[in-house]
């Protein structure tokens, strides 16, 4: 499975490094990532892998609550099973 997640929210120090090492605490392999700023709008884009038995609803549970706690806004999306990405 691989997860794409698009994250957005008020640009502060540190949301990176929150954000990567909630995922890495949660066996989560970034694959990609790009990342901008924008008139102090912080959106990132990232490419996951998660641990084999995690499921799509529990790993998106998880992000979006992560996400919350950072003060930013969450889109989870399985890319596979929507037939967006070649493996």
């Amino acid at each position: 499975m691989t997860i794409l997640t698009v994250l957005v929210g008020k640009d502060r120090p540190g949301l990176i490094a929150k954000l990567t090492r909630a995922l890495a605490n949660q066996g989560v392999n970034i694959e990609e990532l790009d990342q901008t700023v924008m008139r102090g709008v912080f959106v990132i884009a990232l490419l996951l892998k998660p641990p084999r038995g995690t499921s799509f609803e529990q790993l998106k549970s998880k992000l979006e609550k992560e996400a919350e706690s950072l003060g930013l806004n969450a889109v989870v999306y399985d890319v596979e099973s929507k037939g967006w990405i070649d493996e």
